[in-house]
């Protein structure tokens, strides 16, 4: 084989692997969205009262407990929504970094056990 030939088929076989990744990605990316459909359609959307808590690495659901907020910056007036545990966890790092206290209850949203 020429070394242009050689050249032309690392090409090609870079195009195709790079074509192959982006079909990966989409795939991945559609996937993505139907766990996050199916979530919002049994759980409540991410984030919303009485939906399921905001952060991304928990997402219990908050029908039935509390639902602690903290004020969304980026939309005003807006608010997101938290489960217990999580909400300690802002609290407690707020408390130990010296910051105001952000996650707050709203006392018609408090559920005691």
């Amino acid at each position: 084989m020429s070394g242009i030939a050689r050249k032309h088929r690392t090409v090609s076989l870079k195009k195709r692997g790079q074509a192959l990744v982006r079909q990966l990605e989409e795939q991945d990316r559609r996937a993505a969205e139907e766990r996050t459909r199916q979530m919002d359609e049994l759980y409540g959307p991410k984030g919303e009262k009485g939906g399921r808590c905001n952060r991304t690495a928990c997402q219990r659901p908050l029908k039935g407990s509390s639902n602690w907020s903290m004020r969304n910056f980026m939309v005003e007036g807006g608010r997101l929504y938290y489960c217990d545990p999580c909400a300690e966890d802002f609290t407690a790092w707020d408390k130990r970094s010296g910051d105001p206290i952000r996650c707050e209850i709203i006392e018609a949203d408090r559920v005691d056990p």
